[in-house]
């Protein structure tokens, strides 16, 4: 996506491509995640389809459980383990209209994720034996913990645009999760 890990697009595509996390087709993820990108406004909250940020008043017309669920995601213990749940909530409400209506652009991209997807549930579960609860959670559901984890630092807003892209200064194993930026 960011131009890594080969000096070729078409082969970074093809090897992000699998649904190794099994929820989010590449697709998608892509098309959202350049839309990040294109701003003069990199991780404004008005702007970027990736923070978390909650409208004041959007905030008032929410209930006392869905304010404490915000609250706690913003903790590092809250963003690894609500994290992921929210996230796949948020995909499911966004497609489920999208799909339930037909709409064609969806229907190809979650397609070519169940292609994708098939070769990979297919070698855990049956050449490795590993159960798909186990898959789930012990595999997918952390995974999508660590992005969330780097997405964190990354996609905090700032005033000063300079500040926007993040520079992480930590060790092992920090320092691999956030790719050594």
């Amino acid at each position: 996506l960011h131009g890594h890990s080969t000096r070729w697009a078409w082969l970074n595509a093809l090897l992000a491509w699998p649904g190794l996390w099994l929820w989010l087709p590449y697709g998608i993820y892509r098309d959202s995640h350049i839309v990040h990108h294109r701003t003069d406004r990199l991780t404004c909250p008005l702007d970027d389809p990736e923070s978390n940020y909650v409208f004041a008043e959007d905030w008032t017309r929410l209930g006392d459980a869905t304010r404490r669920v915000h609250r706690w995601r913003k903790t590092l213990l809250g963003r690894m383990l609500l994290g992921p749940a929210v996230a796949v909530w948020r995909l499911v409400r966004h497609e489920a209209p999208l799909l339930a209506r037909g709409d064609a652009r969806a229907w190809r991209q979650w397609t070519a994720h169940a292609v994708a997807t098939a070769p990979v549930l297919w070698w855990a579960l049956e050449v490795c034996g590993i159960p798909l609860w186990a898959y789930v959670a012990f595999f997918a559901y952390p995974g999508l913990s660590l992005a969330l984890v780097r997405s964190f630092a990354e996609h905090a807003p700032v005033r000063d645009q300079a500040k926007a892209t993040a520079v992480v200064e930590a060790s092992w194993p920090l320092a691999f999760l956030f790719l050594n930026n």
